[in-house]
């Protein structure tokens, strides 16, 4: 997704989240790509903008299904941890479910920091795609419409 879809999407999943994390997100992205990290670990580069585009559809992913498992609190802590006043934190992606479960044990968020920069804090789930997204949208309507 774009930047602005991201900035957008954010908006809508995560009610008063703050154009600076936004920022700092996007920024993210672009740090992985410049650094040879490609989203859900591809081998092969794409050009620059689609490999940035390929990381914010990675973490929209796994934001949502934190919010859907964890629900908004907690998905909004970790986002959140890039508003941090003196050192803005973004997890990858496949750190974002271990850090729910953290959350979830009233670890802080410093702790958490802590643990994704020192400690290994994946996580056991498969990366999700904007397809499985998508897919939860589709059931969820079809769940109402009965």
């Amino acid at each position: 997704m774009t930047r602005e879809d991201f900035s957008k999407h954010i908006h809508d999943l995560l009610d008063g989240c703050s154009e600076k994390a936004i920022n700092v997100w996007i920024g993210f992205a672009k740090d992985c790509v410049d650094s040879g990290q490609y989203a859900y670990f591809a081998n092969h580069p794409q050009p620059k903008d689609k490999a940035i585009e390929s990381w914010l559809d990675y973490q929209y992913a796994e934001l949502y299904f934190v919010k859907k498992e964890f629900g908004s609190d907690i998905a909004k802590k970790i986002f959140g941890m890039a508003d941090r006043p003196e050192h803005p934190h973004c997890l990858y992606p496949f750190e974002m479910n271990a850090a729910a479960k953290y959350f979830r044990k009233n670890y802080g968020v410093e702790k958490i920091v802590d643990i994704s920069i020192n400690q290994n804090m994946d996580s056991d789930n498969k990366p999700r795609t904007m397809k499985d997204v998508q897919r939860d949208i589709t059931r969820k309507r079809n769940h109402e419409a009965r």
